[in-house]
């Protein structure tokens, strides 16, 4: 497309091509090939008269934080763009490491990388954690699940509406398996499953009938209106699940368009220390490990591929999260919404 705008200028008497734009994270594209050549000119390595680069951004070395450098991106700060608007992202970026590579970008003008950790493990911790599982019988909830591999920990969340959301999530891992993923991921599996907070199925391979057990159990003691799941090896169990017809599944993408709205809306409910994540210590490993890719518009989701270890059991819980959002007109009160009416 740039190569058409580029070249249909030849029928013009005085052609004139203008590119606006912030910095990116992708260094093989139009856009970075653009602004290096722009570089070059501006530095004296290349001359060419009929390129005009001009560029206002901070420095690679300069402290983001620091609001004199602000305006080197920002020449117009305080006048054209509101300096408190900039102050209040900044602000939420120091909490939220994921924001700091889109506020460089868009603020500062500074190239990042597309791949940043999500939230740290203190906001993780600040969160209620426990709470009284059979309270939560009868109530309803939302289910996600992420299979992963047969081979590998497939996690399974349910997620129960209110002002503080309770979690509970179950992990699943082959026996034979185990004992390898416990030097290799180098976290205690044999201790969580004496602790009860892993289920650990005979052979090398997740035998499915666990996790179709759980459900099931699930279903017979909460309200369990609707389950997502990651397409990605799922239709065997799925269809076994559809065929008892007992509840909902809902297929979800891991693209942006799916996952972007529940994964920041779990940002937003950690921060503000509004879900009751259970204690669960394989959860708190899994939020550690999160990594999350960022697209060109700011949207966000975990990316398992860059992540430091296993994110399944933050994986179904974000599906949860969805199939919540996407019910909540039937979790909320009447009495939200209006007072209470007296006859």
């Amino acid at each position: 497309m740039f190569d058409i705008f580029a070249t249909a200028g030849g029928t013009r008497r005085q052609p004139l091509l203008i590119i606006i734009t912030t910095a990116g994270f992708d260094k093989k594209s139009i856009l970075y090939e653009q602004y290096n050549y722009a570089k070059k000119i501006l530095s004296g390595v290349i001359e060419d008269k009929t390129f005009l680069p001009v560029i206002f951004e901070t420095d690679k070395d300069d402290d983001w934080e620091d609001e004199e450098k602000w305006y080197k991106a920002n020449p117009s700060l305080g006048k054209f763009r509101k300096l408190s608007e900039i102050r209040a992202f900044a602000k939420k970026a120091k909490e939220i490491p994921a924001l700091q590579s889109i506020f460089r970008r868009f603020y500062l003008n500074q190239w990042t990388q597309q791949e940043t950790r999500w939230i740290p493990i203190r906001k993780w911790d600040e969160c209620p954690s426990k709470f009284d599982i059979k309270e939560l019988e009868g109530e309803v909830c939302f289910g996600g699940l992420d299979l992963s591999s047969t081979t590998d920990l497939t996690a399974f969340s349910l997620v129960f509406p209110g002002e503080i959301i309770k979690i509970i999530t179950y992990y699943f891992i082959p026996r034979e398996r185990m004992v390898e993923k416990e030097k290799s991921d180098r976290v205690p599996y044999s201790l969580w499953e004496r602790q009860g907070f892993l289920t650990v199925t005979e052979g090398n391979v997740i035998d499915y009938a666990y996790i179709e057990n759980i459900v099931k159990e699930s279903l017979e003691k909460y309200q369990l209106r609707e389950i997502g799941y990651d397409r990605w090896n799922a239709d065997y169990l799925v269809q076994r699940l559809i065929a008892e017809g007992n509840v909902t599944m809902t297929p979800m993408g891991m693209g942006f368009v799916s996952m972007n709205s529940p994964t920041k809306y779990l940002e937003s409910k950690i921060l503000q220390k509004g879900i009751n994540q259970g204690g669960n210590p394989i959860t708190r490993w899994n939020f550690d490990n999160v990594m999350v890719k960022t697209d060109p518009a700011g949207n966000i989701k975990p990316d398992k591929g860059k992540s430091t270890n296993k994110i399944d059991g933050i994986v179904s819980l974000i599906i949860a999260i969805d199939r919540l959002m996407n019910n909540k007109d039937d979790t909320d009160s009447i009495y939200d919404k209006r007072e209470i009416l007296t006859i």
